[in-house]
């Protein structure tokens, strides 16, 4: 493909975020909202990690449960954690 047609395509697309984002009716986000995206990464992220972990034990040929369970009392007590935190939140409005 030529550069022209590239630089075409390119320009293009520029043009239709440009609009998605003077449309959006959501400019700020909530404090609610910031605070359930962390909990997201703070749950999932590590629990991630750890299942990666089980998964590199087994391929290297080593005991691979006990990054299993880890990452599954992980994914238990800081999710409830995360509700915990999020019940509170609904309780102050």
């Amino acid at each position: 493909m030529c550069r022209a047609v590239h630089r075409g395509r390119k320009r293009g697309r520029a043009r239709v975020a440009a609009v998605a984002a003077e449309g959006s009716d959501n400019e700020e986000m909530t404090k609610e909202t910031v605070v359930a995206r962390v909990l997201v990464v703070l749950v999932f992220a590590p629990a991630g990690g750890l299942f990666g972990k089980a998964v590199a034990a087994v391929a290297a040929g080593s005991d691979w449960w006990p990054w299993l369970a880890a990452a599954v009392v992980w994914l238990v007590v800081v999710g409830l954690a995360a509700v915990a935190v999020s019940n509170r939140f609904d309780e102050h409005r």
